[in-house]
């Protein structure tokens, strides 16, 4: 079978290629513990899923693990490269830092002393630069400087969407009666990991994102969604994702569903 590129740009990630990520990943990670909240609300049973218990408190370390197992023994003599305000730049600078490759990330000049802190302690070189250039670096997918590395995205690849799905499967495994699943949503590579993974294993499990009210990712795609149905662009209700690999969804809902029956919800941890 032929390898596929960590660096492929593609929505067709396979619970195949997520089960084959977690056994890249074994012993490199942490399965991290699924916490059930003590919630006032009577009948809710809402779980936490501590990705911030990771090597480098987040769950990025799950892709970009699988993402460096991708590459051939050249591309990692070549050296790796990303973009990130912190949390995928500590991510890959660990890996790499373990493998002894070269390894810089590309940060935002308001990049928060402590994620500096993080990268440089992994010992990988840090480039920062203004956001816009940041943002378009991650479009275009490359910087002519680090042109001779390898760039990893850090979420839109096939990489490292197999290894978010990691998450989904110990998900199912540690609460076979869950309902339906909260994921952050910044980029979009974690929840379209961790929805095929549950999709796949629970097909009538519901999985919603979520986001800060102010600084919202799926808003553009929302307000497009409602200008073509002809609805006014107000805050929009739940739905439900019934893609994988969907890229505009809204904010989470309610923790019950509407017959006020407990639901089993599990809510990733940045």
């Amino acid at each position: 079978m032929t390898a596929v590129s960590s660096r492929t740009p593609s929505l067709d990630v396979s619970l195949q290629d997520i089960e084959a990520a977690r056994g890249r990943l074994k012993d490199l990670v942490l399965r991290s513990p699924l916490i059930r909240l003590n919630a006032d609300s009577p009948g809710s049973e809402i779980y936490l899923k501590l990705e911030n218990l990771q090597p480098t408190g987040s769950f990025k370390v799950r892709g970009a693990g699988n993402a460096i197992s991708l590459l051939s023994p050249a591309e990692r003599k070549r050296g790796v490269y990303t973009c990130s305000a912190g949390n995928m730049a500590q991510a890959l600078a660990w890996h790499a830092q373990r493998l002894g490759i070269p390894c810089t990330v590309i940060m935002p000049d308001t990049a928060p002393e402590t994620k500096i802190a993080g990268v440089k302690r992994f010992g990988a070189a840090i480039v920062q630069l203004p956001w816009d250039e940041v943002w378009n670096i991650g479009i275009t997918r490359t910087y002519e400087p680090l042109k001779d590395r390898v760039f990893v995205h850090p979420f839109s690849e096939f990489g490292m969407i197999a290894g978010n799905g990691t998450i989904g499967l110990e998900i199912v495994e540690d609460l076979p009666s869950v309902e339906a699943v909260i994921v952050p949503y910044g980029g979009g590579g974690l929840i379209s990991g961790i929805a095929t993974a549950i999709k796949a294993k629970k097909p009538n499990a519901k999985v919603y994102a979520c986001e800060p009210e102010r600084r919202s990712s799926t808003a553009p795609g929302r307000a497009a969604s409602s200008r073509r149905c002809g609805r006014s662009s107000g805050r929009s209700s739940p739905v439900p994702s019934s893609s994988p690999s969907a890229k505009s969804l809204p904010q989470s809902g309610s923790s019950r569903n509407d017959s006020g029956s407990s639901r089993r919800v599990p809510v990733g941890a940045r």
